[in-house]
């Protein structure tokens, strides 16, 4: 049975006002009055601040780009089948996972700046784990790591059961 998991408008919605809210401060570091920032040593380069300005302006036009695609296409964010998963939550989508391929599923946290909680992956053949979040889902992310779990020990029971397990 498959599951579709899909994104939570209002959460997209937010993340998209936030990168406009970071976009004008990209703006502000390019052409705006910025001396207030020249009492912190580091920061009163100007080829630095007009560096940072362009980097906030970049990565949040490509985030907003990508936040809106995920408001206006019909896909589901996330869908656990019982061949395996497949995320659309990130830019650098992971792909479909499939069940034969994970050997452990568990929850973690992700260390960007600060700690989020995070589905995390282990797969069979590789040493780099795969990090999920919930964050744009229309789901928690215990329950999404439940279902992931629950689908994951079934598939595995039923792989072994059948010969093809080991």
């Amino acid at each position: 049975m498959e599951q579709n998991i899909h994104f939570n408008r209002t959460k997209i919605s937010l993340r998209i006002l936030y990168g406009f809210a970071l976009i004008a401060i990209g703006f502000w570091l390019l052409y705006g009055d910025t001396q207030a920032l020249d009492r912190f040593p580091k920061l009163a380069d100007p080829n630095l601040k007009k560096f940072m300005g362009y980097l906030i302006i970049g990565l949040m036009s490509v985030g907003i780009v990508f936040l809106i695609k995920c408001l206006v296409t019909n896909k589901v964010g996330f869908e656990i089948d019982n061949d395996g998963i497949l995320d659309r939550t990130s830019i650098f989508s992971k792909g479909k996972i499939f069940w034969r391929d994970i050997e452990n599923v568990e929850k973690t946290t992700m260390n960007f700046f600060i700690e989020i909680p995070a589905l995390k992956i282990s797969l069979k053949n590789s040493t780099k784990p795969k990090l999920f979040s919930a964050g744009l889902l229309d789901i928690s992310l215990d329950d999404l790591i439940k279902k992931v779990t629950e689908k994951f020990e079934e598939t595995t029971a039923n792989s072994y059961h059948n010969g093809f397990g080991q």
